[in-house]
């Protein structure tokens, strides 16, 4: 006598057949207990495909961040291999220190931005920022730095 347990059984069509047919079930019963115990819209909240766990924020020790500002004080794009040897040294991803990077690449512009506003307005910087558009010559600086 064949078994109807999905996981006791080869994985021929019978057995995805039946795999099919108890996830189906076990969908149905989860359905039917999260509406009548919740509501529909909490049964549509229930039932929402999985989702991978938010990544935990890197906190960088004030001693990796000494070292990642002398780095990008040199260099402010680390590449290959010396971005490999920093990571390892720093005891980092690389991933890590790209994103660190990109991000204080951001901060050095805006920084740079607000300095430049400052002495040329003598106001503040920061609404004239998100309401200008970039002219002709900021667009080639940027093509330039690519």
């Amino acid at each position: 006598m064949a078994s109807t347990n999905p996981f006791l059984c080869g994985m021929g069509d019978s057995a995805l057949n039946q795999t099919r047919f108890w996830n189906q079930q076990l969908l149905e019963l989860m359905q039917q207990s999260t509406a009548s115990n919740f509501g529909e819209v909490a049964a549509g909240l229930f039932l929402q495909p999985f989702r991978k766990n938010k990544r935990i924020r890197t906190a960088f020790s004030p001693a990796q961040l000494v070292q990642l500002e002398k780095a990008f004080e040199g260099n402010h794009y680390i590449v290959g291999t010396e971005r490999k040897q920093l990571a390892s040294r720093l005891g980092l991803t690389e991933t890590q220190v790209k994103v660190w990077l990109q991000n204080r690449r951001t901060k050095h512009k805006r920084m740079k931005t607000d300095a430049n506003g400052s002495s040329n307005a003598g106001g503040d910087s920061s609404s004239k920022r998100s309401s200008e558009t970039p002219s002709p010559s900021s667009s080639t600086n940027q093509n330039e730095q690519s």
